[in-house]
Order: structure tokens, then sequence, then C-alpha cells
């Protein structure tokens, strides 16, 4: 599956959720299929956007997206077992893989050897771990999260897609406050 393909389908779904995307490409491409106030981008901070999401979802109401890459999930596991034991049901941790460090020059994670994120995910005791094997499951797992309660992990395989997307054009001072005020707009 194409990432972008896969973000703009959940943009479709999710209307006015908050969402937070990881640091690179992720961010340039959710930038460049729909900036909305409700997206924080991850600049500068890698394997940190799924312990945002976390802190979010601790806090507020309202479903949470979180999409994640594979090198980030990796470089910081411990938010793995720390959303299993602490998160609400309003969490939805998204993680691309596409088997590589895309931001830094497609160098391989060890999801291209033997390393199974779905396996990380349950053993650190998350029930709920799917992955989209087409956009169609992807969708129908998104649609579930957002008709019920509880956790959910969904990885999804994608191919390294290398763009051309432009930079996030957005200071991060301004992400911070516009999304901010999303928040507290809507109180969600």
């Amino acid at each position: 599956m194409k990432r972008y393909k896969v973000i703009k389908n959940l943009l479709q779904l999710i209307k006015d959720n908050l969402l937070i995307s990881n640091i690179g490409d992720v961010s340039k491409e959710l930038f460049y299929a729909k900036d909305r106030p409700e997206n924080f981008y991850m600049l500068g901070s890698m394997g940190l956007a799924s312990s945002i999401g976390l802190g979010l979802s601790l806090s507020l109401k309202g479903k949470i997206f979180v999409l994640d890459g594979d090198g980030s999930v990796l470089m910081n596991l411990g938010s793995l077992t720390s959303i299993a034991r602490y998160a609400s049901g309003n969490l939805c941790l998204i993680i691309f893989d596409n088997k590589a460090y895309g931001s830094t020059g497609y160098q391989a994670t060890a999801t291209s050897g033997v390393t199974g994120l779905a396996d990380l995910a349950s053993a650190s005791g998350i029930d709920n771990v799917k992955t989209a094997v087409n956009i169609s499951s992807f969708c129908k797992y998104i649609k579930t999260f957002l008709n019920s309660d509880g956790l959910s992990v969904i990885i999804v395989p994608v191919e390294k897609d290398e763009g051309p997307y432009p930079l996030v054009g957005l200071k991060p001072v301004y992400i911070k406050n516009r999304f901010v005020k999303a928040i507290l707009g809507d109180n969600k």
C-alpha cells in the first residue's frame, strides 16, 4: 500500500478527531493530504508521537489517532508498554511499516528482518492489534474503532515512498498554538 493513500482514506473517516503524526515523511504526507488545526505535526522529535497521543487520550474524551512509523516505534519501545498499561479506550495507534528509516535515507529497520510490530504490541499487553492487508481492511478497522471503546493498534505495511511531498510549511509554535485552540475550542 501507499502510505499517502492510507492517510487520505483515514482523513475521510475521522472528521475532526485529533491526529498526531510522527517526524518526517508521515507529517509531510499528512500536511500535503489535508492540513487542518486538529493535526499535530511532530517536527524534530523521533519516537514521541505515540507518547503525545497517550497523554492526550488520558486527558480528553474524543478519539485520538497517532500516525507513527516502524523506526519511531522501535526507537521508543517503552511507549508500547506505557500505552498498554495506561491508555484509555480512545487511542488508535497506526504504525506504518516500510521496514526502513525513511526520513534518514531508508536504512533498514529491525522489521526488515525477524522483528514483528504486531508481536511487539501484543507482547506489551495490547489486546486489539490488527494488521491491515489492504485499504479496505484498514478502513474497516478504523470504522470499528470509531464505533467502539478500546485501545487499538493497527499495523500498516506500506511501500517505500519518497514523495515528492513538500515540507510542512508551518512553524512549530504555530502548529502547537493552533492545535491547542482546536482542543480547547471543541472541548474534545
